[in-house]
């Protein structure tokens, strides 16, 4: 790592025992990792894809950028067996909204797939509106686990906040074609 704005997240490998690093950085830095250089230019946090080899040869990197009210914030990640990256936590829509987010990537180029982001239906999503943890479905989708403080529609499905508790839990499914086929409150 070139620059000092880093925060290295986690590590996984895939079947072919490639690593991939996945963290955030600040992207108004000038950063890169071995040598590649990473979007610059956004105001606040977005992440890096680091692939490897067995051996520590970078192959490739990407970085996401962030539109000028936008940042990400990556709280959980896994490597499938089906070839697939998912990256979860909130993004930040706006000065004071921050929503839930999921990001699909490809393993064998680090290509985007697809993406997932909730929508409120108040002045602004939540601090508290994010994933926590994600695992995998065994079919190439996932199951996600995080909180919400307002309402909230992932995927279609529509969630009612708890107006007596602003933290309240959220689990759902996202399958392998990038559908939420159910979401559930807890709490």
């Amino acid at each position: 790592f070139d620059n000092n704005s880093y925060d290295p997240i986690h590590i996984h490998t895939d079947q072919l025992n490639n690593i991939y690093i996945i963290g955030s950085y600040q992207s108004n830095d000038n950063n890169s990792i071995g040598g590649i250089s990473l979007y610059s230019g956004g105001v606040g946090e977005t992440f890096f894809i680091a692939k490897y080899d067995s051996t520590g040869v970078i192959i490739s990197v990407i970085s996401e950028p962030v539109g000028s009210q936008s940042a990400f914030d990556i709280k959980s990640s896994i490597v499938d067996n089906y070839g697939n990256i998912f990256v979860g936590g909130r993004i930040q829509i706006s000065s004071y909204e921050y929503e839930v987010f999921i990001r699909k990537y490809s393993t064998t180029n680090l290509t985007f797939v697809d993406e997932e982001i909730s929508s409120s239906n108040t002045s602004g999503g939540g601090w508290n509106n994010v994933v926590y943890d994600i695992v995998s479905d065994g079919s190439g989708g996932v199951y996600l686990a995080g909180s919400y403080e307002d309402n909230m529609i992932i995927g279609g499905v529509y969630l009612a906040a708890d107006n007596t508790n602003n933290n309240q839990g959220v689990v759902f499914h996202w399958n392998s074609s990038g559908n939420v086929p159910w979401a559930n409150s807890i709490g």
